[in-house]
């Protein structure tokens, strides 16, 4: 990888502990992503956005516990727009963008589609470099190697 080439860092928010584990996975060995933190609820998701963590993408399972979907997803849409939101979802996306209002403001991968995924997010980290002029990615910011952190809503509340 030369130093033009810019790490897309990824966290993942998903009660599922087998999801997780499966996306930290496959990520793991896509060229061009690093997952820094993952979340096991909507306030956890909030918590990994806010944190030192923060993702350049999050992709967030739609069901989860302590979640009112839009209210979360909007939530960090406007509080931090440079994070690019990626709904993962079991649902097909036409249903996905019917059931939840402004869905079409979010990116969307469907679960079970790990041959796609990568190409998928390589699509959308791609996107959004053409679209972002702002800070420094978090890649820089967040050292290699370094633990993940694991927030759930015990950690952070939202409000």
């Amino acid at each position: 990888m030369t130093t033009e080439e810019r790490i897309v860092t990824v966290g993942i928010a998903d009660d599922h502990p087998a999801i997780r584990e499966a996306l930290k996975l496959v990520l793991g060995f896509a060229p061009g992503f690093r997952v820094v933190g993952e979340a096991t609820d909507g306030r956890g998701a909030v918590a990994l956005v806010e944190g030192d963590a923060r993702p350049d993408l999050l992709l967030v399972d739609l069901n989860m516990p302590e979640m009112d979907e839009l209210s979360v997803l909007r939530h960090i849409r406007t509080t931090y727009p440079e994070v690019t939101i990626v709904i993962h979802s079991g649902e097909d996306e036409a249903q996905a963008r019917r059931k939840f209002a402004h869905a079409d403001e979010y990116e969307y991968v469907m679960k079970g589609d790990s041959r796609n995924l990568v190409e998928r997010l390589q699509q959308i980290a791609a996107r959004r470099a053409t679209s972002l002029d702002g800070p420094p990615p978090v890649s820089e910011r967040w050292p290699a190697g370094a633990a993940l952190p694991r927030l759930d809503s015990n950690q952070q509340p939202f409000d």
